[in-house]
Protein backbone atom coordinates (compact mmCIF):
# COMPACT_ATOMS: atom_id res chain seq x y z
CA UNK A 1 0.00 0.00 0.00
CA UNK A 2 1.30 3.31 -0.95
CA UNK A 3 2.23 5.54 1.99
CA UNK A 4 1.05 9.13 2.31
CA UNK A 5 2.04 12.11 4.39
CA UNK A 6 -0.34 15.07 5.23
CA UNK A 7 1.60 18.30 6.50
CA UNK A 8 0.24 21.81 7.18
CA UNK A 9 -3.39 20.72 7.12
CA UNK A 10 -5.79 21.63 10.54
CA UNK A 11 -7.95 19.67 12.14
CA UNK A 12 -11.07 21.35 9.92
CA UNK A 13 -9.57 20.47 6.38
CA UNK A 14 -8.74 16.63 7.84
CA UNK A 15 -12.32 16.61 8.66
CA UNK A 16 -13.56 17.76 5.21
CA UNK A 17 -11.05 15.21 3.84
CA UNK A 18 -12.65 12.06 5.75
CA UNK A 19 -15.94 13.35 5.27
CA UNK A 20 -15.07 13.62 1.28
CA UNK A 21 -13.82 9.88 1.49
CA UNK A 22 -16.62 8.69 3.15
CA UNK A 23 -18.87 10.11 0.87
CA UNK A 24 -17.23 9.21 -2.31
CA UNK A 25 -16.97 5.33 -0.33
CA UNK A 26 -20.67 5.57 0.23
CA UNK A 27 -22.26 6.36 -3.10
CA UNK A 28 -19.87 4.16 -4.89
CA UNK A 29 -22.41 1.54 -3.71
CA UNK A 30 -24.43 -0.87 -5.19
CA UNK A 31 -27.85 0.31 -5.11
CA UNK A 32 -29.30 -3.42 -5.74
CA UNK A 33 -28.17 -4.64 -2.47
CA UNK A 34 -30.62 -2.22 -0.37
CA UNK A 35 -34.02 -3.37 -0.79
CA UNK A 36 -36.80 -1.50 -0.36
CA UNK A 37 -39.57 -4.09 1.41
CA UNK A 38 -42.76 -3.87 0.54
CA UNK A 39 -45.59 -4.43 2.25
CA UNK A 40 -48.89 -6.95 1.58
CA UNK A 41 -51.79 -5.00 0.75
CA UNK A 42 -55.36 -6.31 0.88
CA UNK A 43 -58.29 -6.89 -1.36
CA UNK A 44 -60.21 -3.32 -1.22
CA UNK A 45 -56.77 -1.44 -2.14
CA UNK A 46 -56.03 -3.84 -4.91
CA UNK A 47 -59.47 -3.41 -6.06
CA UNK A 48 -58.93 0.81 -6.09
CA UNK A 49 -55.90 0.23 -7.44
CA UNK A 50 -57.10 -1.73 -10.59
CA UNK A 51 -60.60 0.10 -10.41
CA UNK A 52 -62.41 -3.16 -9.98
CA UNK A 53 -65.14 -4.29 -7.90
CA UNK A 54 -64.09 -6.24 -4.50
CA UNK A 55 -66.29 -9.79 -6.34
CA UNK A 56 -64.14 -9.07 -9.55
CA UNK A 57 -60.63 -9.60 -7.51
CA UNK A 58 -61.85 -12.48 -5.80
CA UNK A 59 -62.42 -14.01 -9.08
CA UNK A 60 -59.65 -13.36 -10.93
CA UNK A 61 -57.86 -14.74 -7.96
CA UNK A 62 -59.58 -17.85 -7.80
CA UNK A 63 -59.06 -18.65 -11.39
CA UNK A 64 -55.41 -17.60 -11.21
CA UNK A 65 -55.64 -14.64 -13.50
CA UNK A 66 -54.15 -11.83 -11.17
CA UNK A 67 -50.51 -12.13 -9.08
CA UNK A 68 -51.77 -12.93 -5.69
CA UNK A 69 -50.99 -14.95 -2.38
CA UNK A 70 -53.20 -16.35 0.11
CA UNK A 71 -52.55 -16.96 3.78
CA UNK A 72 -55.78 -18.70 5.60
CA UNK A 73 -59.02 -17.42 3.87
CA UNK A 74 -57.13 -14.20 3.10
CA UNK A 75 -55.67 -12.58 0.15
CA UNK A 76 -52.44 -10.20 -0.28
CA UNK A 77 -51.36 -8.57 -2.98
CA UNK A 78 -47.92 -6.54 -3.61
CA UNK A 79 -48.56 -3.14 -5.56
CA UNK A 80 -45.61 -3.45 -7.72
CA UNK A 81 -46.59 -6.79 -8.99
CA UNK A 82 -50.52 -5.61 -9.87
CA UNK A 83 -49.46 -2.85 -11.42
CA UNK A 84 -46.82 -4.84 -13.60
CA UNK A 85 -49.70 -7.59 -14.01
CA UNK A 86 -51.30 -4.35 -15.56
CA UNK A 87 -48.54 -3.15 -18.20
CA UNK A 88 -48.12 -6.69 -19.02
CA UNK A 89 -52.03 -6.37 -20.73
CA UNK A 90 -51.15 -3.53 -22.39
CA UNK A 91 -51.75 -3.80 -26.37
CA UNK A 92 -49.56 -2.59 -29.14
CA UNK A 93 -50.88 0.62 -31.30
CA UNK A 94 -51.48 0.14 -34.75
CA UNK A 95 -48.16 1.78 -35.64
CA UNK A 96 -46.39 -0.44 -33.44
CA UNK A 97 -47.31 -3.60 -34.75
CA UNK A 98 -46.79 -2.84 -38.04
CA UNK A 99 -43.28 -1.54 -37.28
CA UNK A 100 -43.01 -5.00 -35.48
CA UNK A 101 -44.36 -6.98 -39.05
CA UNK A 102 -41.77 -5.15 -41.31
CA UNK A 103 -38.73 -6.17 -39.06
CA UNK A 104 -39.88 -9.71 -38.71
CA UNK A 105 -40.56 -9.55 -42.36
CA UNK A 106 -37.32 -8.51 -43.23
CA UNK A 107 -35.32 -11.52 -41.55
Amino acid sequence: MEQVLITNINKQEFIDLIEQIVKRAVGSRNPQITEIKERPIGVSKAAQILLLSIPSIYRKSKNLEIPHFKRGNRLYFYETELESWLKAGQRLTKDQLDYLSEIYLQK
